[in-house]
């Protein structure tokens, strides 16, 4: 095991993941809250969006009035405001900061293969039963919000029937995997009945960028530095030659896709197979080059019959260990980075 670490150590040194962003699309998320879309947001663009969810809180109603707000928010009997309290309508408990368990949340995440960026995030909030009910709204990426921004904080001096405007522009990343996620947090400055808050027309709004993942390319190219020129025909070279350049065109393009990465792959990988040695056809047997590359989920292995294959996750654990037959090896794997060795020759790959 202390060998596969050091194996582990120069692979990650000599082979960097090479993540891109592509051209980037813009996305929004828009919660009415009005009864008619009740908790299901709408959403444009290529990215996930999840209802609205609750904690220690419940929809009581929808109101069709409001006493006083911004100008451009529209309250009527067919575009209602959300109004939430308790669970059951429950009476509250005195409090004199945020209950931290007590939250209404909203959240949007990107689809797979992409990552976002949010921009803008914008709603309306206020009181309903009371002036002593305070707000806070905050924004993470962390599901504990133990790190967090704060879009707005009113613990008091907030007006009962009197929805406020909150807009916040900042830019967040959510990269792949990760989730944003928007908490409106209320609590009562004393022990009450029918205390309520209002809530309306939750807007997050960013763009979406696709991810170019040129890792593997990477690894195709550092491949072809493993072999000499001398071994073998100088048509087959050139062929290879050929494969390697329009590669490293890709490698250095910002604005190529994922098809052209993939396409640039299989063309290094064909050529370096069509390596003729010494004017004959290649012997595998005598002269395979290893090679290692992903297909349909499957970490793939040629090289000579009785090569020893191990697999190892990026924190040392090992997953498979086995020897080549047929020249071939298919390894189902779930979908992560991994370092492949194949008779002590270790290299990094990652599988999507």
């Amino acid at each position: 095991m202390k060998k596969l670490f050091l194996l582990f150590a120069a692979s990650f040194m000599a082979t960097v993941i090479n993540l891109q962003a592509s051209d980037t699309t813009p996305f929004s998320v828009f919660y009415p809250l009005n009864q008619t879309t009740e908790i299901t947001p709408t959403v444009t663009g290529d990215v996930i969006a999840f209802d609205e969810s609750f904690s220690n809180a419940a929809v009581y109603n929808y109101a069709t009035a409001i006493t006083a707000g911004p100008p451009e928010l529209v309250v009527s009997a067919t575009d209602r405001v959300q109004r939430i309290g308790l669970p059951e309508n429950a009476a509250w408990p005195q409090e004199t900061a945020l209950a931290a368990d007590r939250y209404v949340q909203f959240a949007v995440k990107p689809n797979e293969g992409t990552n976002l960026t949010v921009d803008s995030i914008g709603l309306y909030v206020g009181p309903s039963g009371s002036n002593g009910i305070g707000y806070a709204v905050m924004a993470s990426t962390d599901e504990t919000f133990a790190v967090e921004d704060t879009l707005a904080h009113c613990p008091s001096g907030n007006t009962n029937g009197t929805m406020y405007a909150v807009s916040y522009n900042k830019i967040w990343t959510v990269p792949e995997g990760e989730t944003l996620y928007i908490r409106v947090y209320f609590w009562q400055s004393g022990a009450a009945a029918s205390r309520l808050i209002f809530v309306k027309n939750v807007t997050i709004q960013g763009s979406v960028a696709v991810i170019i993942d040129k890792t593997n390319l990477q690894l195709a190219l550092s491949d072809v530095d493993l072999l000499s020129e001398a071994e073998y025909t100088p048509a087959t070279w050139a062929i290879l030659m050929q494969a390697v350049e329009a590669g490293e065109t890709v490698l250095a393009n910002p604005e190529a896709t994922q098809g052209e990465v993939d396409a640039a792959i299989t063309a290094i990988n064909d050529a370096i197979s069509g390596l003729a040695l010494g004017g004959l056809s290649m012997s595998k047997t005598a002269v395979m080059v290893p090679k290692v590359y992903v297909q349909n989920l499957q970490i793939v292995v040629e090289a000579v019959n009785g090569s020893a294959v191990n697999v190892i996750n990026l924190l040392g654990s090992p997953i498979f260990a086995g020897k080549i037959s047929n020249e071939k090896m298919e390894i189902s794997i779930a979908k992560g980075i991994y370092i492949v060795t194949i008779d002590g020759k270790a290299t990094k790959i990652a599988v999507k």
